[in-house]
């Protein structure tokens, strides 16, 4: 199905993603380890909520892909 990433964050330790899938208006959640080079996904939002917490990147905060730059 096609998709595509629209909101983005990330620090020195993880990279954190929200896709949409066009078909379906669903949303999806990825957490990426940068220094494990690991991904992990795909969430809903409340297990992704629990992974951040889990990660201690609770407080990262999603972006529009547009307003980064």
């Amino acid at each position: 199905m096609p998709a595509k990433v629209i909101e983005v964050n990330w620090n020195a330790d993880y990279i954190i993603a929200k896709q949409q899938l066009y078909s379906k208006g669903e949303f999806y959640y990825w957490v990426l380890n940068v220094n494990e080079e690991s991904v992990e996904g795909s969430f809903n939002l409340s297990e992704f909520q629990e992974k951040s917490i889990e990660y201690g990147i609770s407080n990262l905060e999603l972006k529009a892909v547009e307003d980064i730059s």
